[in-house]
Formats: C-alpha cells, structure tokens, sequence
C-alpha cells in the first residue's frame, strides 16, 4: 500500500560490529513490509453538547438544536444498527448470536429489543426503496422468480425472490403460490419475460415465460442419466457454450456471434430432433404393424 496508515519506524542507533554510535547517521536504504490488520474494535462514544444562551437585550432563552441522530440522552448510532442489520438479515446471525457477536468483538451488550427495533426502523427507512426496486422490475424486460421455504416464528414460510441482474427483491409469506404473488403484486402487472422452473403458479400470469436454463440443465442430465439420451448431453453442452459465447460476445461484434450460435443450434436440434423422435418413430411402426397382422383397426 503506498499510503499506510500508520509506520514504524525500526531504527539503528549503533553498530552490531563494532558497536560505534549510529543513532546520528542516515540510513543508506530502508526496507519495509507490511502488516494488514484489523484496528482495535471498540465501541466509540460522541457527546453531544447543545449550548443554552439568554439574551441580555430581550431576555430570550436560546438553546442550540442537537443533530437528529441524537434524539434521546442516549442511543445507539447508525453504523451500529447498521451492522446489526448486515448481520442479522444478510449473514442470517439470530438475534442471539448478534448479541454473543457484539459482546465478544466489542465488550458490549445489546439487548434483543434493541436488534429488533433497530430492524423495525430500518424496515421503515426502506419503504420508498423497496417501492423504487418494484417498480424498477416491472419495468424490466426480463426477470427471474423463484422461491423456496423458510422457518419464520416457526412455521413454514416461503421466500419468494424477484431480481434482474442489478435488483432483488425478497418478500416472505405462508403461501408459496398465487394467493403470495398477487400480494407481492409485481408478476400480476409485468409485460415482460419471467424466467423460472415452470411451477404451475407462474404460468397463471400475463407476460412471456422462459424456463431458467439451471433447471433446463438438470432435466438434461437426467435424460442423459436415467434413460441413456445422449441428446441430451449434446443439448447442455451446446447451452453451456451459448452462454460463455454470449459473455465472449459483450466485447465484440454480437451480430457475427449471434449468427454463428445461431447456425450451431439450428444444425444441432435439426440432428437432436430426428434421434430424439425416433423412438417414437419405431415405436408407432411396431405397433401399426401389429395391430394390422392381427386383423385389428389401427389406432
């Protein structure tokens, strides 16, 4: 680091052979290393002090106005709560350990009212966030849902999640289906593609729907896998390869790259097509052959 924040200077002040005087003597080179490490973690108090002033023409009583993240005798400050919230909703820490936490790395103790107040108020302060971040993904083209079970006050829940690559947005609720997502009120008005796993709650919507290719790939593998369709393999291969030509793409000419993927995959699901329906193909044969020996009507 070209600027550290603090240095130590390990000086010489007489020789190790001889042992004359060099504390006068300026250094004819100077090595360093560097440490990189944590500072003292401290809690770090600020009093505020509001001067009260009476004027000695009108006899007014003047009082200085404290900031507003000093409301009270005492509080707690922002980057407190602030990383009580990181911890708490990001790194998924219960309440308990937040306070196990604090009292190890801090000496400190916080009571659990206070983490959960301080939640409820930053809950409140997001409001207009969390309106900007809907509206945001309602206007998106493409957008991805899922969702997935969570314990809250010990009954199952299920998180629901809606996010582009800039935006997320998370909403918790007991249903898992559409009673949840016209609540959550963001897929009820969205024109554009939603791409998810094909629940059956998704498709009750008005917009375009693709399958996410993580799910793609998984059905993929079980084809290839459990009934032998090498296809299949051939199949998520080729989506791999979209994927990482498509990122190569975004620093070069995507009308070329797009054209040339293009190509790939009509020429791929032009051959996977035709074994894929084989089978089928033979199958029906088989059958209609049959039923025709047999003097029977063919189905």
């Amino acid at each position: 680091m070209a600027n550290p924040d603090e240095v130590v200077v390990h000086a010489i002040t007489c020789c190790s052979g001889c042992g004359v005087d060099l504390s006068e003597e300026e250094a004819t080179l100077v090595l360093r290393r560097q440490v990189f490490d944590i500072p003292p973690l401290k809690l770090s108090v600020t009093e505020h002090q509001a001067e009260v002033k009476r004027c000695l023409e009108c006899g007014a009583l003047n009082r200085a106005v404290f900031p507003a993240e000093a409301s009270q005798p005492t509080q707690y400050g922002t980057r407190l709560k602030g990383l009580a919230q990181y911890l708490m909703h990001y790194q998924l820490l219960p309440l308990a350990r937040t306070q196990e936490l604090f009292a190890d790395l801090f000496g400190h103790e916080l009571s659990q009212g206070t983490l959960v107040n301080a939640s409820e108020r930053c809950y409140e302060k997001l409001s207009e966030v969390e309106t900007t971040i809907k509206q945001a993904l309602l206007e998106a083209e493409v957008i991805t849902v899922d969702e997935t079970s969570c314990s809250a006050q010990g009954k199952r829940h299920w998180l629901h999640v809606v996010s582009t690559p800039e935006l997320t947005f998370y909403a918790t609720h007991a249903k898992r289906g559409s009673i949840a997502l016209d609540e959550i009120a963001i897929l009820p008005s969205f024109k554009g593609t939603a791409v998810h796993d094909a629940y059956a709650s998704y498709h009750q919507y008005d917009c375009e729907h693709a399958l996410c290719n993580a799910h793609l790939l998984r059905e993929l593998t079980f084809l290839e896998e459990r009934h032998q369709q090498a296809w299949a393999k051939e199949l998520a291969e080729l989506l791999v390869d979209i994927k990482g030509a498509r990122e190569a793409a975004a620093e070069s000419s995507l009308s070329i790259a797009t054209k040339r993927l293009c190509r790939t995959l009509r020429r791929h699901c032009q051959s996977w097509s035709r074994r894929a329906t084989a089978p089928r193909r033979e199958t029906f044969r088989t059958t209609w052959q049959s039923q025709t020996e047999q003097g029977q009507e063919p189905a």
